[in-house]
């Protein structure tokens, strides 16, 4: 059994990149972290981000969920390939964007999009919310 520490982060695909800023920071209170032309990342906890705006469709979405055995990866992936699920490992590029050091995913039976994770980033600096948000 794949065993599981966290939920680590929310990556929402969206067409309105400053409407998602303004609802996540001014109504939920989450911290912006970092803003690109495509790209936002906020914040609401001790990890460097846990949501991900990213320009794109808006069904398009996936999670994050960090492994309790960091060095378990591989074995998590020849678990799910044994039970006959498709995997695929992230890219340097993609774990630089998710503020981890490794990570695969898979579509669940569902077709939901689940990324499992090693060794996810922290903040090197407390959270403020933008607003009291009771987080």
């Amino acid at each position: 059994m794949i065993e599981l520490r966290d939920l680590c982060y929310v990556r929402l695909g969206t067409r309105d990149l400053d409407g998602a800023e303004r609802f996540t920071t001014e109504i939920v209170g989450l911290q912006p972290i970092e803003r690109s032309r495509d790209r936002l990342k906020l914040r609401s906890n001790h990890r460097h981000h846990s949501l991900c705006y990213f320009a794109g469709d808006p069904r398009d979405h996936q999670i994050g969920v960090e492994l309790t055995d960091w060095a378990g990866l591989e074995a998590a992936m020849d678990e799910l390939t044994t039970a006959g699920i498709e995997c695929e490992r992230g890219s340097a590029e993609e774990c630089a964007d998710r503020a981890v050091e490794d990570f695969f995913w898979f579509h669940d039976p569902t077709g939901n999009r689940i990324e499992l994770v090693a060794r996810p980033h922290e903040a090197n600096r407390r959270f403020f919310p933008s607003r009291d948000a009771g987080l």
